[in-house]
Formats: C-alpha cells, sequence, structure tokens
C-alpha cells in the first residue's frame, strides 16, 4: 500500500464492484463511471494502492472465485456462459498455471 495513506474510496469501491461479480462486463470505463473519478484516477490509484492494475485485479478475483467454486459444475457452467469460450478457454490455462490442475478436472 501507499505508505500507510488510506485507501481512497473510490478504489475501495471498485474492487467492491469486482469482487461482487468478477464475471460481469466489467472495464476501467463503466468502473470509473460507477465510482465517480476519472479513468486516469482511477487507474492510477489502483495501482498505488493495491499494486497492481484494474485488470489484474479482475483476473485474480476470478481465479479465488473459480478456484473456491471448482468442484460446483452449476457454477462453471455459469461462467461459461457468460464469459464466452475463449475468455473461458483463457481462463482454463490461467488456472491450470496457478492452481496446477485443470478447472475442470474434479
Amino acid at each position: 500500500s501507499a505508505g500507510g495513506a488510506v485507501m481512497p474510496h473510490h478504489v475501495r469501491l471498485a474492487m467492491e464492484l469486482i469482487q461482487g461479480d468478477p464475471f460481469a462486463k466489467l472495464d476501467v470505463h463503466s468502473l470509473a463511471k460507477s465510482t465517480g473519478v476519472s479513468v486516469r484516477t482511477l487507474q492510477h490509484n489502483f495501482r498505488k494502492f493495491r499494486s497492481c492494475s484494474i485488470t489484474e485485479y479482475i483476473l485474480e478475483c476470478r481465479m479465488r472465485r473459480l478456484h473456491d467454486n471448482r468442484n460446483s459444475p452449476g457454477f462453471i457452467n455459469d461462467v461459461a456462459e457468460s464469459v464466452g469460450p475463449n475468455a473461458m478457454s483463457r481462463m482454463r490455462q490461467i488456472f491450470r498455471a496457478r492452481f496446477g490442475r485443470d478447472l475442470l478436472q474434479s
């Protein structure tokens, strides 16, 4: 974090929106609009206080949610339908690299 400084409200709010539904069609523009700041301000402060980009944080939340629900075929199918086959294929690759197993293994 930024030397003990308090995380700005817009960064916390963006994190809450992402955590609420990491598979939603989220992007920096919609998050900036939802949090009431410019794209540049949100990107800068997100990196400053989270030490990662917004896109990296969305991916991290997605991987965590997939891992937590890996034994729920219904959840995995819903995600696949929501994000589409190309994104799901990419998420499976990232999941395998991160957790050492295929997302679809039981």
